[in-house]
């Protein structure tokens, strides 16, 4: 323990196969995180307790693998030291970790001076810290905001918490930020932070549930295994779309989101921004294949405020949702208008597995998307002989504590 601070060692202990078909993590203490359903920095209160937990505060009957708001209490003005360390020792990653809100000093970097020490892990690294062999440099150490854990290895940090906030400290490759390699250092306390302006927006939730975005009532949730090269290991019931909800779904499903189209098929899609959220058109994004984008619009009754869904159907059977054949742009990303639509067009002849989604990053993350299975697997090569599966490497999960 430092003089006046804290002292964090951690362990980063990923998943990136589960042998139980579950949704891929990505742990730190054990821990994948989730985004809390409203911004601690405005709305703390909004958000029940019970959403935080870290690895002195786990929630109950959690187990090894705990998904939640991982967040970690600091006091403002404290000297904080956190160990980092490579549990899993996937081949060729060494994570490159990156803190919002200060710079920190990397007083050390190595992986163990035991040789008979094949893997490290969080027991091993205290152990060392414990003997002195944890080495630090404090000669003019480098200062950082982003730092790489050496495979199989651990970086020593050290930072003064003199920014009060929310700091949001995460592995930077993006699919690991997705899936939960994550946590958040609450520095100092509300009291320690300017007030909320006058009239400043506000997140909603009912219910407090973690914020989904929707495709016909749909929020995309990744399958267990690759659909190009393992589909048949997926359950037909991951799968659903506007015409096949799962029974019991509720308004807001939320499945792998595919829709079947026969191999060279002509394709039309049209797009309804239902919501209208303030200054956003949701730029549209298809893999595979560029479409022709033929419409793109607002409605034509000026009596409409809010655009949907049935109100463009209407337009459509009324011959007023316009279509421009001469020389439509061919495109493979489209903003649809905020409160309007766009209608674009493409041939199906690139079989396989197509995502469609929002560009923006966050809804990508919180399920804006579909996949556009075009033909059936036998219009596909074969997969390779000896290609990589997910199941065939089951990194160990090792026990940790920290502090």
């Amino acid at each position: 323990m430092l003089p006046n601070g804290s002292n964090h060692l951690i362990a980063i202990n990923t998943h990136t196969v589960v042998p139980s078909g579950d949704h891929l993590t990505s742990l730190v203490d054990e821990i994948s995180y989730i985004s809390p359903p409203s911004p601690p920095l405005s709305q703390i209160d909004d958000i029940p307790p019970e959403y935080f937990c870290n690895g002195d505060n786990r929630p109950p009957n959690c187990g090894p693998n705990c998904e939640c708001t991982h967040m970690v209490d600091i006091p403002l003005g404290a000297i904080v030291e956190v160990v980092l360390v490579d549990e899993v020792q996937q081949a060729n990653i060494s994570h490159p970790f990156h803190l919002h809100g200060t710079a920190f000093y990397v007083v050390g970097l190595g992986r163990s001076p035991d040789k008979s020490i094949k893997k490290i892990n969080l027991k091993h690294a205290l152990e060392l810290d414990r003997m002195g062999m944890l080495e630090r440099d404090f000669s003019k150490p480098p200062l950082k905001d982003t730092i790489a854990v050496p495979n199989n290895g651990y970086v020593v940090m050290r930072f003064r918490a003199d920014n009060p906030g929310y700091w949001l400290f995460h592995c930077h490759f993006l699919f690991h930020i997705v899936i939960g390699m994550n946590l958040v250092f609450h520095i100092g306390t509300q009291a320690d932070l300017p007030p909320v302006p006058p009239r400043f927006p506000r997140c909603v939730a009912s219910d407090a549930d973690h914020l989904i975005s929707l495709i016909d009532e749909v929020s995309y949730v990744s399958p267990p295994s690759p659909m190009l090269s393992q589909y048949q290991d997926i359950p037909e019931d991951y799968y659903c779309n506007g015409d096949n909800r799962p029974a019991n779904c509720g308004e807001n499903c939320q499945c792998t989101h595919k829709i079947d189209i026969p191999l060279n098929a002509i394709v039309e899609v049209v797009l309804v921004d239902e919501v209208q959220q303030i200054n956003i058109s949701h730029p549209f994004h298809l893999h595979g294949t560029s479409f022709y984008v033929l419409g793109m619009g607002r409605s034509p009754d000026s009596q409409i405020k809010r655009m949907n869904l049935k109100h463009a159907l209407d337009l459509d059977q009324r011959g007023m949702l316009e279509r421009q054949y001469i020389k439509p742009a061919l495109k493979d990303t489209v903003a649809v208008p905020n409160n309007g639509y766009t209608v674009l067009r493409f041939r199906a002849d690139n079989p396989g597995f197509w995502l469609f989604h929002c560009h923006f990053q966050y809804h990508i993350v919180i399920g804006m998307n579909l996949v556009f299975q075009i033909g059936t697997p036998e219009d596909l090569p074969p997969v390779p002989p000896n290609f990589p599966r997910c199941g065939n490497h089951i990194p160990p999960i090792t026990p940790s504590t920290s502090w």
